[in-house]
């Protein structure tokens, strides 16, 4: 075995005697937080055997396979209904399938485990496979025998001969990877890896002696491709090298040449009385052989019958008909059909193969883990990783591991959505070419709410916590020596795991978490950084310490230098073997607005800046909203331009760092992620130039993910965001394990199909304001004693906590004042109506309620004292079930 050093996991992988595929960096970028959800969930699962699930009709002993054949059903015009009788592509709901069930539960869970194993080389993994392994193949008292003597039974007849059951163990052929990638983990002992291979050298041998066996190797349809499926999978482990040379023998001078029509399609499988099914189940089962017996001297994806019959025109007859199953030419299948299709893996092994960027998309978009026992039967392959990491590569070409991203993070300071024209929030006059231009190639999200002010907005990032449930130090004086790495130690940042798996990491620009400056050599390799405290210069006149020196004067205009560093830092690592991660952290455009000297007075001209409605329309809002002053338009619209002038230059400098890295050959392989710390409202609700209120006006930022030829390209999304779900998203990118107590949840699915909904009913945010950690009970009770002395405005908002789901916004504030706000954001965008005050909306304000409270109660705490709920009196008594 050779040890392959695994770019794309930034872990050690120990693999086929080949070098890997190319093809793992995309599926563990599709699919790892799915794996490790399916691993934990494997590890509580109780080890399952045949021997568990017995059958009366079973004429051999527990420990032999049975099942009932699908399509026959009991006799209506006999007694008994004995002898039964055939209904094609109708399968009997009474069969007996428990052994099915559970050979298949078996093979999800090692699969799962085996592929968690691969992505963490944590043992955990590999113990809980090798126990299940064990009791279903090894231990006396459990395992399965290795035949097949009783599988697809019709009662009431007596099939000696018939091999049509050995389709049945289709479910083992993932189970040889799974022992592949658990070879030299500590849990799978030589003793242990010995006897799973005899076991299915028995097995083998079984299957190509018997009568059974013989007879089905010889059948006309899908089932001799099945049954030629599984000797390749069986041999792959067993290493029988003669085996493999006839499965190669057989797919090219039977299964290419006879079975499939020169148009891509099966004849045999068309002519049956589920044609769809039966076409994608025999592709991926063709796709799985050309993936186990294809080698850089005999590439089955590319071999071409002598009339032109090949895997490629099979791949492309199916895959229109996978993409939009109406355009089907065949009446629909009798049963299942609306099933049809999940995520086949013809699709990703045909688009590794072929380079067809199509079929990957594909693949990416359809649902995976069909829980309909029907589809569920007709798919044997679970865990795409082990199919495209332990197996050799079909060409050169695929020799090089391809490398993890670089990921390039901009984040610009109070961006409003309206600042970016691309967004349909932005007046006529915005323009902002250079961010439209990474929109263009790429997917942006609608409504994004990272956090409300630049404190807490940046420990979510740090923490991939909301601001209450963030534990540590973050505000007040800068901590030192002793006190300081106590700190870095019981609350580390998660870049110092990034760094560990082998990423360079830098910060640039601002940071603002005042006690705690970059761990240089912890967190980051790179640490160039301003923070007010140093010097109250948001744009000229900045000094920034550089990786731990002496604050330095930062000559010129913060963007563009912020820019600069931040082009010299890549510059510096492109030609490394490293992937790298950059925190590009603009200052601008945070008040008190100051353009570039090249942009100043470049709006002046710009007069259509209408006065928002909600300016004076605040009836129904909590007492801090309603007793804001009535802002003068006029310097409201004069502070307006000024902003937009500002993001002028940060839309400058966006295309500069596009352009650097495209002269540096580093685009192609470079997620950039353009997004704001929070909004910023200009009037509306009465407030200027302020963010901590909960109103999209205020909060929402653009979120902008790009990389051409990995995510699609001018799209929206319209799943609300998080500053959490940022941090996961980010470790899901670069192929980090998030930790348990980190909130949100990965937008990955939704950056690669913006048509998808994410995994939860409802997207929590909260508000703290700069109060975090042991702070927040104190904050609290600040906002308490200036309400109680008749304090008005920004300073008497008490903390609250927001929920979005679909269309709604709910909000509750802290406080015995128990105001809340309920707001329809499909009929009311600019939050003018407060529903919470309108008992028509009851039902849905309760409902939001209790979502609300479940959620919050579902995080940690940020204080040692006690729970962030118990500062809600609406949500602290709700159930939390």
């Amino acid at each position: 075995m050779k040890t392959l050093c695994a770019a794309l996991l930034g872990l050690t992988f120990l693999l086929h005697a080949h070098a890997a595929s190319p093809a793992p960096s995309l599926v563990v970028e599709q699919d790892q937080a799915r794996i490790l959800a399916l691993a934990e969930k494997a590890l509580f699962m109780p080890p399952d055997s045949l021997t568990q699930h017995p059958s009366p009709l079973n004429p051999g002993t527990a420990h032999e396979f049975f099942s009932m054949s699908d399509y026959f059903w009991p006799d209506p015009d006999k007694p008994d209904g004995r002898p039964y009788i055939m209904r094609d592509g109708q399968s009997n709901p009474e069969n007996f399938n428990e052994h099915r069930k559970a050979l298949m539960a078996m093979r999800d869970a090692t699969s799962a485990l085996s592929s968690a194993y691969l992505l963490t080389q944590d043992e955990k993994y590999a113990q809980k496979a090798v126990e299940l392994l064990r009791v279903f193949f090894l231990d006396p008292a459990t395992r399965m025998h290795p035949s097949l003597d009783h599988a697809q039974a019709i009662i009431g007849k007596s099939t000696p001969d018939r091999g049509t059951g050995l389709i049945d163990t289709l479910h083992l052929i993932e189970v040889p990877l799974s022992i592949l990638a658990l070879k030299d983990s500590k849990a799978m002992t030589p003793e242990t890896l010995d006897a799973l291979r005899q076991w299915f050298t028995d097995y083998t041998k079984w299957f190509v002696e018997s009568t059974k066996g013989k007879n089905e190797a010889k059948a006309k349809n899908n089932h001799a491709v099945a049954y030629w499926l599984q000797v390749a999978a069986f041999a792959t482990l067993t290493g029988d090298a003669a085996l493999l040379a006839e499965c190669r023998h057989q797919f090219k001078e039977v299964f290419l040449a006879v079975q499939l029509a020169p148009d891509g399609g099966f004849p045999l499988e068309l002519g049956r009385t589920k044609p769809y099914a039966y076409s994608i189940f025999q592709l991926d089962n063709m796709a799985a052989l050309c993936q186990l017996l294809s080698t850089q001297s005999d590439n089955l994806w590319t071999y071409t019958a002598p009339d032109g019959r090949c895997m490629a025109r099979a791949v492309a007859y199916l895959h229109p008909y996978l993409a939009d199953k109406s355009a089907w030419p065949l009446k629909p299948d009798i049963h299942a059909w609306a099933g049809w299709p999940v995520r086949q893996p013809a699709l990703l092994f045909g688009g590794i193969a072929f380079h067809e960027d199509k079929y990957l998309q594909l693949w990416r978009t359809l649902k995976t883990d069909p829980q309909d026992f029907e589809i569920r039967r007709n798919n044997a392959i679970t865990q795409p990783l082990l199919w495209t990491t332990l197996l050799p590569p079909s060409s050169p070409a695929s020799a090089a591991a391809p490398k993890k991203p670089n990921v390039l993070y901009i984040f610009a300071d109070d961006l409003t959505v309206r600042a970016v024209s691309c967004y349909p929030q932005a007046s006529p006059w915005v323009k902002t070419p250079n961010m439209d231009a990474l929109a263009a190639k790429g997917v942006r999200f609608h409504s994004v709410y990272m956090a409300a002010y630049c404190i807490p907005s940046r420990v979510s990032m740090m923490t991939g916590n909301l601001p209450h449930a963030a534990q540590g130090n973050f505000t007040g004086p800068q901590l030192t020596g002793e006190s300081l790495k106590q700190e870095i130690a019981q609350h580390p940042f998660w870049p110092q795991r990034l760094r560990e798996s082998g990423y360079r990491t830098g910060i640039i620009g601002k940071w603002h978490i005042s006690s705690r400056p970059p761990a240089l050599g912890i967190d980051w390799d790179t640490a160039i950084h301003w923070s007010k405290s140093l010097v109250n210069a948001y744009y000229y006149g900045q000094k920034m310490i550089f990786n731990g020196s002496a604050p330095t004067s930062l000559d010129g205009y913060s963007v563009d230098r912020h820019t600069d560093l931040a082009i010299d830092f890549m510059k510096a690592l492109g030609s490394k073997d490293k992937p790298w991660f950059l925190w590009l952290c603009y200052s601008s455009p945070h008040k008190p607005a100051d353009p570039a000297e090249r942009h100043k007075g470049a709006l002046a001209a710009v007069t259509d800046i209408p006065e928002p409605a909600s300016m004076k329309l605040r009836d129904g809002k909590p007492a801090y909203i309603r007793d804001y002053g009535m802002p003068r338009w006029k310097g409201v619209q004069e502070a307006i331009r000024q902003y937009h002038e500002c993001v002028m230059a940060i839309d400058e400098n966006v295309g500069r760092l596009t352009k650097a890295l495209q002269e540096t050959d580093q685009l192609s392989n470079t997620v950039i992620i353009f997004t704001g710390d929070q909004g910023l409202a200009h009037g509306q609700h009465g407030l200027v130039s302020k963010k901590d209120a909960p109103y999209d006006a205020a909060l929402c930022s653009p979120l902008i993910f790009s990389w051409p030829g990995h995510y699609p390209q001018g799209r929206v999304s319209e799943e609300p965001v998080s500053g959490p779900d940022m941090v996961k998203t980010l470790h899901e990118i670069m192929g980090l394990t998030p930790l348990a107590s980190m909130d949100g949840t990965s937008l990955l699915p939704a950056v690669k199909d913006p048509d998808c909904k994410l995994a939860r009913d409802a997207m929590l945010m909260t508000n703290v304001q700069n109060h975090m950690g042991e702070r927040i009970p104190e904050g609290v009770k600040k906002t308490e004693r200036i309400i109680a002395r008749g304090g008005k405005g920004e300073a008497a908002m008490p903390d609250w906590a927001m929920i979005r789901s679909g269309v709604w916004k709910y909000v509750c504030y802290c406080g015995d004042a128990k105001e809340e706000e309920l707001y329809n954001l499909a009929e009311d965008p600019e939050e003018i109506i407060n529903l919470a005050l309108l008992p028509a909306h009851r039902a849905r304000l309760e409902q939001l309620r209790l979502a609300c409270a479940r959620q919050l109660r579902a995080t940690q705490s940020g204080f040692s004292s006690g729970h962030y709920i118990d500062f809600f009196p609406l949500l602290k008594d709700l159930p939390a079930n």
